[in-house]
């Protein structure tokens, strides 16, 4: 996820840096990288949960194993091609099942007003 950098009187100062991000939880990915969390939503079809997604992210990030059921069957337990596929065809997310406006308003919403209890997937 690289890191970004920002002008301060004192010099650059990391934003996103992994040893700063290493506390977090899912629901810091999702207030930090909604857009991101809502393409991983679309990648997978509506199948991801905000905080599902988050999750993905979160451990794409750190380079660990992520337990979606989604994630286990389709790439072995490994977020990382998820998320690389989510960013790489983010253009093409709209239509049935991975409409990013729809995705986005449902992260929004997610963090507004916490994910419902019971939440099986993004579209019903």
């Amino acid at each position: 996820m690289g890191e970004r950098s920002v002008n301060h009187a004192n010099g650059h100062q990391p934003l996103g840096s992994k040893a700063r991000r290493a506390g977090w939880r899912p629901e810091d990915y999702l207030r930090r990288f909604p857009r991101l969390v809502a393409h991983v939503i679309c990648r997978s079809l509506g199948y991801a949960t905000p905080i599902c997604a988050a999750r993905i992210l979160r451990d794409a990030d750190r380079g660990g194993m992520n337990g979606c059921e989604w994630i286990a069957s389709c790439y072995g337990g490994d977020p990382v091609p998820a998320v690389r596929l989510a960013i790489r065809g983010r253009h093409h997310h709209r239509g049935y099942m991975a409409d990013y406006g729809t995705a986005l308003a449902l992260v929004r919403e997610v963090l507004a007003h916490g994910e419902p209890n019971g939440m099986l997937a993004s579209w019903f």
